[in-house]
């Protein structure tokens, strides 16, 4: 068994002031790969934020363009916004570490850190591959050994005034693959 990572995401330490008093938090944003956003729901509250990490700058390279992303302060857009589609939304962005008042709503970020969701794995064809590697040695080692499993079989062909005698040498029994030697004696009758 071993353990992989299958997620990576951020916890961020956020406070939030309105007219209902303070609430102070932590909570885990879903946030990479950067452009995805994280909604982040606050209890006895009648809206909600999401998060989004918002690049430093863009870049434009040739052809190639993209954006680049401070990975050490992190740079977020939170967007506030209430449960009716119909009521506007408003956004802020805010430096990790610093506040902004969204629309009557102080929100200060403080220090973040990172969370991971690991995954224990089990290989089901480990066992099938330690008993193969098994048989193989043990194979590779028995292999030497029939070299001197060899049966010799005698014949004996009478020919007029000869007899031809002959042995065949059956090494490694292989598909019945024999080799067959001849030593030929002549006898003579008396």
């Amino acid at each position: 068994m071993y353990l992989r990572v299958v997620h990576l995401g951020i916890t961020q330490d956020v406070t939030v002031i309105d007219k209902k008093g303070r609430l102070t938090s932590l909570f885990d944003l879903d946030l990479f790969p950067p452009g995805r956003t994280a909604l982040v729901k606050l209890p006895s509250r009648d809206y909600f934020l999401t998060f989004t990490l918002h690049p430093e700058r863009k870049i434009k390279k040739g052809i190639l363009t993209g954006e680049v992303y401070n990975l050490e302060k992190f740079l977020y857009r939170v967007v506030l916004q209430s449960g009716n589609r119909e009521h506007k939304t408003f956004s802020s962005i805010i430096r990790e570490g610093h506040a902004s008042l969204v629309n009557g709503v102080n929100i200060r970020l403080g220090k973040r850190g990172f969370y991971a969701t690991i995954q224990i794995v089990r290989d089901p064809g480990l066992g099938l591959l330690r008993s193969g590697l098994m048989i193989l040695v043990i194979g590779l080692i028995l292999l030497p050994s029939r070299a001197f499993w060899y049966t010799r079989e005698i014949y004996i062909v009478p020919e007029e005034q000869k007899i031809k005698i002959g042995y065949s040498e059956e090494f490694f029994k292989k598909w019945a693959i024999n080799r067959f030697h001849r030593v030929v004696d002549d006898l003579i009758s008396s």
